[in-house]
């Protein structure tokens, strides 16, 4: 399938991928083995997390368990798995399953840039910051959605190792975690969020703001 007709087939179908989009947080009320697919706790696995664990999911088994991984979380692992899935749906011309799965896979891309998929400490918890997940990834995006400038000139790029690059993305968005609980330090006065003070906080220029992380997982897909 050529560039342009692969334009058509996304844009065509734009409807079905907004709508897809979401499916996976769907699935986890139906399938409880889909809720590990979305995170991976990296501090359970040693302060060298992104030196020790396997890159490839078999590997990461024979030295973790499945039931360990599916305790602490497979994301990484999930991202590469659908986009074998969806380069098998390119190879067939299969312009249902292309749909189906690059909704999908944008779903668990997405969920890779975001700081609490990456750690035990997922919704502050553990810090007397309950509630953070739901403000960062709902409440604030919400209001604040009009104002992110989303739009991307990105041209697509051939990847020498998908598995590479997407640990290499888990470790940068590990990294952000102290800034993302930094800024509901910052949010807790201003609550319930309104939108001029919502656009303050989730208008920070830094690694971790909201913004940024959406536009960055735009042209990991």
């Amino acid at each position: 399938m050529n560039c342009p007709n692969l334009c058509s087939l996304f844009y065509t179908n734009k409807d079905s991928l907004v709508y897809g989009a979401p499916r996976p947080d769907v699935r986890r009320n139906q399938d409880e083995s889909e809720g590990s697919r979305h995170y991976m706790d990296m501090e359970y696995f040693g302060d060298s997390a992104f030196s020790v664990v396997p890159r490839k999911f078999d590997d990461a088994v024979a030295k973790y368990s499945l039931d360990t991984l599916n305790k602490y979380g497979t994301l990484p692992y999930v991202v590469i798995a659908y986009m074998e899935k969806l380069t098998e749906a390119f190879r067939s011309q299969n312009a249902d399953s292309i749909v189906f799965y690059a909704a999908d896979l944008s779903h668990y891309i997405a969920d890779a840039h975001v700081p609490l998929h990456t750690s035990i400490n997922y919704d502050g918890q553990l810090t007397g910051q309950n509630g953070i997940h739901d403000l960062w990834e709902t409440t604030v995006p919400e209001v604040e959605i009009l104002n992110y400038k989303l739009s991307s000139r990105h041209k697509a790029k051939y990847l020498e190792s998908p598995e590479q690059e997407i640990w290499k993305i888990m470790e940068h968005t590990f990294s952000l975690l102290p800034k993302c609980l930094q800024w509901k330090k910052k949010c807790r006065n201003i609550l319930p969020i309104q939108p001029n003070t919502a656009g303050k906080y989730a208008g920070e220029r830094t690694g971790g703001s909201i913004p940024v992380r959406l536009q960055r997982s735009i042209p990991v897909l």
